[in-house]
């Protein structure tokens, strides 16, 4: 028989599932919404056996996803498989499973769950998802693997009322096992009727029954168990296996329906989690969070000491990393709605959430979050093991904003007093990180590039001592942060030869940074003499100097951009901000043309919308310019930036002719050949510049000659 594990009531399905969410951590839900159409999709976080096995509807909440656009009609869209454990998961499980008999064997893939869904209201289309999203990269890429046949079968099976659940492997998309092209799996579907199974010997049938060749071609591969194999050999069998990963194995018992297990190689087991380290707190650690705690146990089944590590491990993280989890997304929904300098500042301001930044501001731009990849960078927080520390590999300095910015800002800045003010520098920001797996070496990079032109630059003046300085420095656990400038790397200040100028330094052990007389006094005292001659100027301000007269002294300079500044509040650590000339700000964007749309459109595209409000900090006309231009601007900016980076993923690795036809045949990217040629040739975007040129037809705003306007209003 080949059919579902577990009976379920599918009428009550959906409450149940709301109902295990409300009662326990482990489980929850997040809603997003495609077009106009609402969804839930049930997940489970960090979970053991027990509670799978003893909590309604869990085995069912990984994946599952309900249209509840109408509150008083939900309905269930997508039917994922049932929670599969490991053949030695469970306390006694073994010697259960062993009363049954073996029925098919399926080759246990290793890429990406994907399930089928019907969206939209009237002329429902066939998409698919995977367990948490519906836009992910690896959904996008499935998207583009159904076509002709398959699709047209896949569509008909799902209007059947069922889930089809596959598995999408690449030579991008696998763990362990190689995969020479992406590719589509079927490995079994889901009646939305009864929640039943059908996979192996009983989906072939009934694909052959109904006429579905095409899915028949992408089935997994499998075979029935002779009946005579008995439970001690198929695992001994699979276990000694040198190619892949392992199966997934049917289980037939007299008096209940059938179920899967995973039975995996001993090889993949090794390699997977090496033996030897399992007994190492930072491997434990990794196969929970990972989600391979049964893979460890198997390899250790007879070891009850190991055992009971894992079991002291999994008690203790798993509700850090739920907790986690649900912290983040708590504070995002609570503060969604803020502007995103405000966003950062509630996020800076709240010492608990102060190391989620990364996390929250990914939520923010509406991307999805790696939350096991970051737990995993964040395991010196989780304070477990002291003995064994991770540690991250860069660490950059936190937003700095304008004296200015921020409602309320001002007044709180005037309760504190100066500290250091250094030299506000004119180029690119880069930071220093350790590559490599054994012997690593200290490498550069700027915001967002490992390899641009500026980090490659910058690399080409880390020499000699000042290099032999910097690797010390970075080996001791701490990010150099430096500004790059050069001849032709500046805006408005010019620089007579390139040079890397250290302007602080970061922890990676508490995130403490250390800039002006600090870092000055650690340079000297640990014998840094020339990153001490590469430091930023700067210079203490004296107590008695008050906040009007360090603005009005810096505003009325006439060489620089200005300054950064140290505030020192009486009751919390210091901090930074930035006090730019006045020359700066009228240069950089004359004052005149500050209500023009194409100014207030520039100044927010180069990020230089806080020095207009600085210089218009009393004009509330002009300020709400502002603020409705990056309203309007924000979401356009970051979605052009988004589709480009979207679509060159997925065609990427066409030939050069067909990448250059796929761009040509879609209407919505074919303004962005530039940019998308500039990616398929492995180079960087002026995503900036490319706006400010393109203005009319990307964001609507143009004009001619010295008639600016926005698209919508009279050009005349």
């Amino acid at each position: 028989m080949a059919s579902s594990s577990m009976e379920i009531n599918m009428g009550t399905l959906y409450d149940d599932l709301m109902s295990l969410c409300s009662q326990d951590d482990a489980f929850y839900y997040k809603d997003v919404r495609l077009h106009s159409i609402k969804y839930r999709i049930f997940n489970y976080r960090l979970c053991s056996y027990g509670r799978f096995k003893t909590r309604i509807a869990a085995l069912n909440c990984g994946g599952i996803m309900f249209n509840i656009t109408n509150p008083k009609n939900v309905q269930l869209v997508s039917l994922p498989l049932e929670k599969i454990f490991h053949y030695e998961e469970g306390f006694g499980q073994k010697q259960f499973h062993e009363h049954g008999r073996f029925g098919d064997k399926m080759e246990k893939m290793d890429g990406t769950l994907i399930s089928t869904f019907l969206h939209g209201r009237a002329s429902k289309e066939v998409r698919l998802k995977s367990k948490q999203s519906l836009t992910s990269n690896q959904v996008l890429e499935t998207m583009k693997l159904l076509v002709d046949e398959f699709k047209s079968e896949i569509e008909r099976l799902v209007r059947l009322n069922y889930t089809v659940n596959m598995e999408y492997t690449s030579p991008s998309n696998h763990a362990f096992i190689s995969y020479s092209q992406p590719q589509l799996t079927v490995l079994c579907i889901r009646s939305h009727v009864n929640g039943q199974t059908l996979f192996g010997t009983r989906l072939k049938t009934f694909l052959i029954e109904n006429n579905f060749p095409t899915i028949l071609n992408h089935l997994v591969a499998f075979e029935s168990v002779p009946s005579d194999v008995t439970h001690k050999q198929l695992l001994e069998d699979t276990y000694q296996q040198c190619h892949g990963e392992g199966y997934v194995v049917e289980i037939i018992q007299p008096d209940r329906p059938s179920y899967l297990v995973k039975i995996k190689t001993q090889k993949y087991l090794m390699i997977h989690r090496d033996g030897e380290s399992a007994t190492s707190p930072r491997s434990l650690f990794e196969a929970l969070i990972n989600e391979n705690a049964d893979d460890l146990r198997a390899l250790f089944k007879d070891d009850t000491q190991t055992l009971a590590r894992i079991d002291e491990m999994e008690n203790n993280i798993r509700p850090k990393y739920n907790g986690m989890i649900e912290s983040i997304e708590r504070f995002y929904k609570t503060h969604q709605n803020l502007s995103k300098k405000d966003f950062i500042r509630s996020i800076q301001m709240n010492e608990d959430m102060k190391i989620y930044l990364p996390l929250l501001m990914r939520l923010y731009a509406g991307e999805e979050n790696d939350y096991k990849s970051s737990f995993e960078l964040s395991w010196n927080n989780v304070q477990y093991y002291e003995s064994e520390k991770c540690t991250t590999r860069f660490f950059t300095t936190e937003e700095i904003f304008h004296y200015e910015e921020g409602f309320g800002q001002k007044q709180f800045h005037e309760h504190g007093r100066f500290g250091d003010k250094m030299e506000k520098m004119d180029g690119t920001l880069i930071s220093t990180f350790l590559h490599g797996r054994a012997s690593k070496e200290v490498r550069l990079k700027s915001k967002q590039s490992l390899t641009s032109k500026q980090v490659i630059e910058a690399m080409q003046l880390l020499v000699d001592e000042f290099k032999s300085e910097i690797e010390r420095l970075v080996h001791l656990n701490y990010t150099v942060d430096m500004e790059y400038t050069s001849p032709s790397n500046h805006v408005f200040v010019s620089y007579s030869q390139p040079q890397l100028t250290v302007l602080c330094i970061r922890s990676h052990a508490n995130g403490q940074t250390l800039f002006g007389t600090r870092l000055k006094t650690f340079l000297i005292e640990n014998n840094f003499p020339t990153i001490l001659n590469h430091l930023v100027a700067f210079e203490s301000v004296p107590s008695d100097v008050t906040h009007k007269q360090l603005l009005q002294d810096i505003y009325q300079q006439t060489c620089g951009e200005g300054y950064v500044v140290e505030i020192i509040q009486p009751d919390r650590p210091s901090y930074l901000v930035k006090i730019k000339t006045q020359k700066y700000l009228m240069i950089h964007r004359d004052g005149e043309s500050a209500t023009s749309p194409r100014s207030l459109f520039e100044a927010i595209i180069n990020e230089n919308a806080d020095d207009l409000r600085a210089l218009f900090k009393d004009d509330t006309q002009t300020l709400a310019r502002i603020d409705e231009m990056e309203h309007n601007i924000r979401p356009k900016y970051n979605g052009m930036i988004e589709s480009v980076e979207r679509f060159h993923k997925i065609h990427q690795n066409l030939s050069k002719k067909d990448f250059i036809r796929s761009i040509q045949m879609n209407e919505n990217m074919k303004i962005y050949l530039p940019l998308l040629m500039r990616l398929y040739a492995g180079e960087e975007n002026d995503y900036k510049g490319f706006g400010m040129k393109n203005s009319k037809e990307v964001f609507g705003i143009y004009g001619d000659g010295n008639q600016l306007t926005t698209v919508g209003q009279d050009a005349s």
